[in-house]
């Protein structure tokens, strides 16, 4: 198939940084003409900008529109309307199950379970989107297919790959950079416009789309025995499959992937791999064995390194630690550093302790992280309170959050003043005796009586008794309610503001938990309202997202729901950044696609066995599921993101893992792509550092 698109390929990404940077130039003497840029992530978007900065004669980039890859698909369809939001399919999708008539659905239903299958359904149909779409029914009736063609063919909106497949009106000029997995779709869509410049990173200088994994050169051997193909004819296949680098051969699917989909088309290719002559040492010369495809030809040295840090992930920060430092006191600057984990939050908390070391800290921009904003992580504790007990370590939390405090007035001291209250008056869990008695029920499923002591009630009552019973004789003819010791009329203010607190709590939190129904615009307004109410006003951004969502939601749907069905919203990951505005600093960062640049030195941790690669859990609804139209394996994503690391790394690359279990103190085997490195290179430097 012929196209006007451009491919330039090369083993550098900063080398095609430059190559584009000179391109933009000479395709920006049009002023009438837009250019898009699309990448992998955000994260490569700002690698990007700098590095088009640094290469252009200009020392400047404007006139361009940089967006990750999902973004950038958007923006070029221009479809606002037929394309749908998580949110608005996801309500969707609850609104149709929630009438279906489908035995296995009427099952999720009678079970009260059909907000989880709402959402593995809304998780399944934006796979959908991208992967298949309606050929993944094919040939079967079944109540997936009918819910699809309800929602995407007889109803006005449409999903990604349907829209895809339709021409783009594109007047500006776009180029793709950088990324490495797209659905196909995408790519079919992007090679059909008419002016489209692609920089693709490509570890092999020669022919590779043709190599096969050993998993894969066993099932065709097995598939040719079974066809009657001669032992003689298999054995000359398995030399030439063979007659590869396994490394490149066994990590790189997902890369070959990409380039068997340009092999189809027929367009113009440059090649600009850098041959890495310069480059002396162990990592270098199997830079240049995959660049060749040819078998290793060097000895190992200490440009790799691999650490076992023993059970604990704070004894395996500090081995990073003490690398980082050594490599800055080999020259290299912290900026050049990259920090990478297979999940960067099991170890954010304690690279911020260990890296804020008052002697030599190490500075760092931390990306990807859950979103850590007090105000986000407050909101979210306002709302599990809503479906707690009311234990006093509930509140407590919610009362120490920096934002909640701030929104109070409180300092420490106050604080410290409610917590000593609320452990004098012993109060343990429950608004009440009745609350108590329903949560026992409800528990149990049969009707327990339950006392009021420890409730907060009866700690209300014994602070009001610490106002009103002010001398210890008049305490001889109590009611049940007794007074706390040190509270006194000094303290009446700050007793009604607490009581009063916990009574607005319950009544604002009542909404949450009576299974109210309210439409999307409605909770959104709510929510709103909530957060105003408990947070500062000029931290409501954080929340705006989601309730721009709902109240979007509301033209596409106005069905009526509970809390319970938007609860899960709440609970879906949002990433944020720690010291952002550090730019002389090294990157840490979950190894994700676009994460990795290059850089001199590269730091992976958590590569164990367990760790890495990351396991895919698919569902059994998942009518994708083992097609051709299916999305990588999560772990054929790891593997090439690990040739990504391999070759981005310039000077040296440290892998660490906890080669004991926390859990069992059993040994822990490495990660299966480090055993598969290390079979061919048995010689890699590997220290064991003790458990302290």
């Amino acid at each position: 198939m012929t196209t006007s698109a451009s491919l330039v390929l090369g083993n550098r990404l900063d080398t095609l940084a430059n190559i584009l940077a000179q391109v933009l130039e000479k395709d920006g003497s049009d002023p009438f003409v837009g250019r898009v840029i699309l990448t992998a992530s955000a994260e490569m978007k700002g690698w990007l900008l700098l590095k088009l900065a640094h290469f252009s004669s200009k020392r400047g980039v404007a006139g361009l529109k940089i967006f990750s890859w999902q973004e950038g698909i958007r923006y070029l369809l221009n479809q606002p309307g037929k394309e749908l939001s998580y949110v608005e399919l996801y309500l969707l999708v609850y609104d149709a199950l929630k009438v279906s008539e489908d035995e296995e659905v009427r099952t999720y239903v009678r079970e009260a379970r059909l907000a989880d299958l709402a959402q593995q359904v809304a998780d399944l149909f934006s796979t959908y989107g991208y992967y298949g779409g309606e050929s993944c029914f094919a040939g079967t009736d079944d109540w997936q297919g009918r819910l699809w063609k309800k929602l995407f063919v007889e109803r006005p909106w449409r999903a990604p790959v349907q829209l895809l497949a339709e021409p783009m009106r594109v007047k500006e000029r776009v180029y793709c950079f950088g990324c490495d997995e797209l659905p196909p779709a995408v790519w079919e869509a992007i090679l059909r416009l008419s002016e489209v410049k692609i920089f693709h990173f490509s570890p092999c200088a020669s022919y590779w789309t043709d190599l096969c994994s050993d998993r894969e050169r066993r099932a065709m051997s097995r598939s040719g025995k079974k066809r009657g193909v001669s032992e003689g004819e298999l054995e000359l296949f398995q030399e030439y499959l063979l007659d590869a680098h396994p490394l490149l051969a066994n990590w790189g699917k997902v890369g070959r992937r990409a380039l068997e989909i340009f092999e189809a088309h027929e367009m113009d290719v440059q090649e600009a791999y850098d041959p890495l002559e310069e480059r002396e040492s162990y990592l270098g010369a199997l830079q240049k064995d995959l660049l060749w495809n040819r078998r290793l030809s060097a000895f190992p040295d200490e440009s790799v390194k691999i650490n076992k840090t023993g059970a604990s992930k704070l004894r395996e920060v500090q081995v990073l630690y003490d690398e980082m430092l050594r490599a800055h006191q080999r020259g290299i600057a912290f900026s050049e550093m990259l920090v990478l984990a297979p999940d960067i939050n099991v170890y954010a908390s304690l690279i911020e302790l260990v890296f804020s070391d008052q002697d030599r800290p190490i500075p760092y921009r931390m990306t990807g992280v859950d979103q850590c904003q007090p105000s986000w992580q407050g909101f979210k504790r306002l709302l599990h309170l809503s479906q707690s007990r009311w234990d006093a370590e509930s509140l407590l939390i919610l009362f120490e959050n920096r934002a909640f405090r701030e929104k109070r007035g409180w300092d420490l001291e106050r604080l410290d003043q409610i917590r000593g209250w609320i452990a004098d008056a012993r109060i343990h869990w429950g608004q009440s005796k009745e609350d108590k008695e329903k949560v026992l029920s409800g528990g149990l499923n049969r009707s327990l009586p339950a006392v009021s002591r420890g409730t907060w009630e009866e700690g209300a009552d014994r602070l009001v008794s610490s106002l009103v019973y002010l001398f210890p004789e008049d305490q001889n003819e109590l009611p049940a309610a007794v007074p706390l010791k040190g509270v006194g009329l000094g303290d009446a203010d700050e007793v009604e503001e607490l009581l009063e607190l916990i009574f607005q709590l319950k009544r604002d939190l009542s909404i949450l938990a009576d299974g109210s129904l309210r439409s999307p615009k409605e909770w959104g307004e709510y929510f709103d309202f909530l957060f105003t109410s408990y947070f500062p006003e000029q931290e409501l951004g954080v929340l705006e997202e989601t309730i721009y969502a709902l109240r979007k939601a509301e033209l596409k749907t106005n069905e009526k729901v509970p809390f319970s069905v938007l609860a899960y919203l709440f609970a879906r990951k949002r990433t944020g950044s720690v010291h952002s505005s550090l730019l002389h600093a090294a990157q840490v960062a979950s190894i994700e696609p676009g994460a990795i640049v290059p850089c001199r030195a590269l730091f992976l941790l958590g590569q164990d066995e367990e760790s890495f690669p990351r396991r895919s859990f698919s569902s059994s609804l998942d009518r994708c599921k083992g097609s051709k139209e299916a999305p990588p394996l999560c772990s054929e994503i790891d593997r090439y993101l690990f040739l990504q690391a391999v070759c981005f790394a310039q000077d040296s690359l440290v892998i660490s893992y906890g080669h004991i279990s926390a859990e069992d103190g059993k040994e822990l085997g490495a990660s299966i792509v480090v055993r598969e490195w290390q079979s061919i290179a048995n010689d890699l430097s590997v220290a064991v550092h003790p458990c302290f």
